[in-house]
């Protein structure tokens, strides 16, 4: 067994990685668990990028949501990743060691003066007097080896996708609760590269580069769809028009319906849009713990509605705004649990936000999955009813809508932002 890649990862932002007690504990810090989740989410999305655009990737359409894969698309996926990670019938071709070398102490919130207790997503779940534990800092030797068999090695390629997707990984998500709204983001630094492959990637200090990030997942892109022309022996087929059935990485554009006018978001090009993009944002004279209680707020309307118009009163009334009135606000994602109000969902236990958040030192990136994996009727119920059919062109026209609103709330406080991807 012998070492692919050594790296050490220092905490951006606080984790929340839950132990047996689903509270994180100073004894058990860093837990490959929730790594291996994060690994085998971002292969499989792209596998399915690479397999949406060579029209591979097929779906069917029921009675609850608009799409889901078709059982020989599962099968197929399923083949690929669990080929390199691991599954039922074989073992991962990846070995993961981790050593924590440094850490903090376990901190509790609420409590007062606390930034991370100040976030949206932390505030939630401490309500009703709930307490949770967070790691305010880890510093993590990572190894990566290759547990190969007598017959069958990791090719270039497969040691690429593999180290890739991690590594785009971490960059666009974090580990933990709410690794998808800020925290549990780490910088990487690279200890050892046995392959050489991923010099390029880091800078003199041997810091991963965010400058080249975008070439890290062009390259990884290239590099899974050699390893599907290697593994899968299925010809591409007439490619599909339409979006894809889940959140995948592609470098693929759909047109805008007709009916869409008006402004559009950087991402809009020549009438079209990508059903994967990537925004980096920038700030000045703020912490990453400040600015991620600024972005999560995007997603929480009294949050929203306070920081862009500064009071509740509002141009569309009272704690009212461009999302709320116009019930924009199921694009951010469905939730697990329903009380009665807001958007109802039947027959579906959630729909994760497609818009994720990971916060770094110095810049953000939120990655924007565009697609069918929605459900087809959803309920608006507050002080009056309102059902929202949904369809290709509406999901379309929402995510533009909320984009665009975005993109000025982040001008409004005074950030900048460019598409990096694609």
């Amino acid at each position: 067994m012998s070492a692919i890649i050594e790296l050490e990862l220092t905490s951006d932002t606080a984790s929340f990685l839950g132990g047996y007690d689903t509270q994180p504990h100073s004894w058990d810090v860093f837990r490959t668990q929730s790594l291996k989740g994060l690994w085998r989410w971002w292969l499989r999305a792209y596998v399915m990028g690479i397999l949406y655009d060579r029209g591979i990737l097929t779906f069917r359409s029921s009675n609850v949501r608009l799409a889901e894969l078709s059982r020989d698309s599962i099968t197929i996926v399923q083949k690929l990743t669990t080929r390199l990670l691991g599954g039922v019938e074989n073992a991962s071709k990846f070995r993961i060691l981790a050593t924590v070398l440094r850490h903090g102490r376990e901190n509790q919130c609420p409590r007062y003066g606390d930034q991370v207790c100040n976030c949206q997503r932390v505030r939630l779940l401490t309500i009703g007097g709930k307490r949770v534990k967070y790691i305010p800092y880890s510093v993590v030797r990572l190894t990566i080896c290759e547990r190969p068999s007598r017959r069958d090695y990791l090719s270039r390629e497969e040691i690429f996708l593999g180290i890739g997707t991690l590594l785009t990984g971490f960059v666009f998500d974090g580990l933990g609760k709410m690794s998808r709204r800020g925290l549990g983001t780490y910088t990487i630094r690279l200890v050892n590269d046995n392959t050489r492959m991923f010099l390029r990637f880091f800078s003199r200090d041997r810091i991963l580069s965010y400058e080249k990030v975008p070439e890290l997942v062009y390259e990884t892109l290239n590099c899974c769809e050699k390893y599907i022309n290697s593994t899968l022996h299925e010809c591409s087929k007439e490619l599909i028009e339409d979006l894809p059935p889940c959140d995948l990485v592609s470098r693929r554009y759909v047109k805008v319906p007709e009916r869409v006018n008006g402004k559009f978001p950087e991402n809009v090009k020549e009438g079209s849009i990508p059903v994967f993009s990537i925004y980096e944002v920038r700030w000045s004279g703020k912490n990453a713990v400040s600015a991620c209680v600024e972005l999560q707020d995007f997603f929480f309307r009294p949050g929203r509605i306070k920081r862009y118009y500064g009071s509740p009163n509002t141009p569309y009334g009272h704690w009212k705004d461009l999302i709320s009135v116009n019930k924009y606000a199921w694009i951010l994602g469905l939730p697990r649990e329903q009380r009665g109000t807001g958007y109802i969902v039947h027959n579906i236990d959630r729909r994760a936000s497609p818009i994720h958040v990971s916060v770094h030192k110095d810049r953000a990136y939120i990655t924007c999955f565009i697609s069918l994996d929605w459900p087809r009727h959803i309920d608006w119920a507050g002080a009056s009813s309102m059902p929202i059919e949904v369809d290709r062109d509406r999901i379309l026209e929402t995510f533009i809508r909320v984009l665009s609103y975005f993109e000025d709330y982040l001008k409004k406080l005074r950030y900048s932002y460019r598409v990096v991807f694609p």
